[in-house]
């Protein structure tokens, strides 16, 4: 008669998979390790503050330029002889040994770029980023605290984001409140020096300011951005 011991057994099982395990990993570990990968950047050249460290991203026709690098087993790799291919939205953009830089203008929609390294180890390394699209953007600039203006001289600054402008002398500013154009300085329209008791009705009440921002050179790309604030003593 055999007596079977199930606790060995099970114990064996358990040492088995474990060991499973601890290779399973090594491999995918391995694999992860020499598997080359396709980095890529873009930078949009459209019009941003002064100061500003964030994402710069492109309207409708700005200059946008993307690149790469293969990282492979940790070191980035030269690709001076390599064949690179470019799509864009899936139709041939431009192609060439080493070229790994590109530069287009942005839709009015996102758009999909493709990289292709041909033959890189006798294999097509390939990889895609979605470059989107906003509306240009203002952003008023105060000291204004809780929406609450008191009565007196106070300034306000509209900050443009994403315009295709060199810089602000490019762009027009229309400043009102509560629906009437009030004047800005000539040599800083960007700014308003507001003088409220003076430009605006008396008493307590809702003021809505407003700036819009136009290109000089492009009649249909501008953004308008409004304020809300209460008056008080």
């Amino acid at each position: 008669m055999v007596i079977i011991n199930y606790k060995n057994i099970n114990a064996i099982i358990k040492i088995l998979f474990l060991v499973t395990i601890y290779y399973l990993l090594i491999i995918d570990n391995a694999f992860a390790q020499t598997t080359p990968q396709l980095l890529i950047s873009w930078k949009a050249l459209s019009y941003v503050p002064a100061g500003y460290q964030g994402k710069i991203f492109p309207t409708n026709n700005t200059p946008v330029e993307v690149g790469f690098d293969v990282i492979d087993n940790g070191k980035v790799i030269n690709l001076s002889k390599s064949e690179i291919s470019w799509e864009l939205n899936g139709k041939f953009l431009t192609s060439g040994i080493g070229l790994k830089t590109a530069r287009f203008n942005s839709g009015s929609q996102e758009q999909a770029v493709r990289i292709t390294v041909l033959d890189y180890k006798e294999q097509n390394l390939t990889s895609s980023v979605i470059i989107p699209s906003l509306r240009p953007e203002i952003m008023i600039e105060s000291k204004l605290l809780n929406k609450k203006i008191k009565f007196g001289k106070h300034t306000l600054t509209a900050l443009p984001y994403f315009f295709n402008a060199a810089n602000s002398s490019e762009l027009s500013f229309d400043w009102k409140i509560n629906g009437e154009r009030i004047s800005a300085s000539a040599d800083n329209p960007e700014s308003l020096n507001l003088d409220l008791g003076s430009q605006v009705p008396s008493g307590n009440g809702d003021i809505v300011l407003s700036v819009t921002i136009k290109n000089f050179f492009n009649e249909f790309e501008s953004a308008i951005k409004r304020a809300y604030f209460v008056t008080t003593f």
